[in-house]
């Protein structure tokens, strides 16, 4: 047997914990450096800076755009994109670092920059494309390589685009789509109101109407050709534009769709 001493006695047991030191998180970060700001249009600015430094951790950073916060980043995030700028406007930039303590760098020397004018004339692929068949209702097209047109069975297609840079007003708008069949008779050209329809849904039993009034047609088609019809009456600036395709004729045609990549329908905008 043995004794050993109890806490009662004059020899209590002791419990001896090594700690390492506690670092005091009451330093500021350093500030951000080399603050870019790189005009790629006129509806866009891209960020970048070097990282900043702190005694614990830096844990992210506030971008700053004339003198108003724009936006939050983690510590991870060197780059941003501002695109909620507009065209022919000065900005100034200033980026700044924090800490998990709530410590802060100050900000950044402003960097100032210009976006352009928008270009007069701009291009535009479709933001959604598909087509609907009267024959199969419930059938959805939406990731198919063509479009397609016919009399009959009914067959009708749709486009819509997202013109932007456009807010003086539109001179011409001309729709350019490229032709897979030949045909004689070629397609009309509708406006469509309700913009809501979603690519890998719409079908023939829940299409959006079309205009009863042809705003523009494109003649005979020759297949690997591109066709222009104008569709200026149809886009009235910046925002969502929805075409209707169709055609009176019996025999069907094929026209490229978006996913056919090279060949992807385009809208033409030649602005003010």
């Amino acid at each position: 047997a043995m004794s050993l001493a109890s806490r009662e006695s004059a020899n209590s047991p002791v419990l001896i914990v090594e700690t390492g030191s506690v670092v005091s998180d009451d330093e500021d970060p350093t500030v951000p450096a080399d603050l870019a700001a790189l005009v790629t249009s006129s509806t866009q600015v891209d960020l970048s800076w070097s990282a900043a430094t702190d005694n614990v951790a830096v844990a992210g950073y506030t971008l700053y755009r004339d003198g108003v916060e724009l936006t939050t980043l983690a510590a991870s995030e060197l780059t941003f994109a501002d695109t909620t700028v507009v065209a022919s406007t000065t900005y100034s930039y200033a980026v700044e670092a924090f800490d998990g303590a709530g410590n802060r760098s100050g900000q950044s020397a402003a960097v100032p920059v210009t976006t352009p004018e928008p270009e007069p004339i701009q291009t535009f692929t479709p933001e959604a494309d598909s087509y609907v068949n009267a024959a199969d209702p419930t059938q959805n097209f939406g990731a198919f390589l063509a479009l397609r047109a016919d009399g009959d069975p009914d067959i009708d297609s749709y486009l819509r685009f997202n013109v932007t840079g456009a807010a003086d007003g539109v001179l011409s708008a001309t729709l350019r789509i490229f032709v897979n069949s030949n045909h004689s008779l070629g397609f009309d050209i509708r406006g469509v109101s309700d913009n809501t329809w979603v690519e890998l849904e719409i079908n023939d039993s829940n299409a959006p109407a079309m205009s009863s009034t042809v705003s523009g047609s494109s003649g005979p088609l020759a297949s690997g050709n591109w066709v222009e019809v104008d569709v200026t009456s149809l886009v009235m600036g910046n925002g969502l534009v929805s075409f209707g395709l169709t055609t009176m004729s019996p025999t069907a045609m094929s026209l490229a769709s978006r996913e056919s990549g090279a060949n992807s329908p385009v809208l033409v905008v030649e602005t003010n």
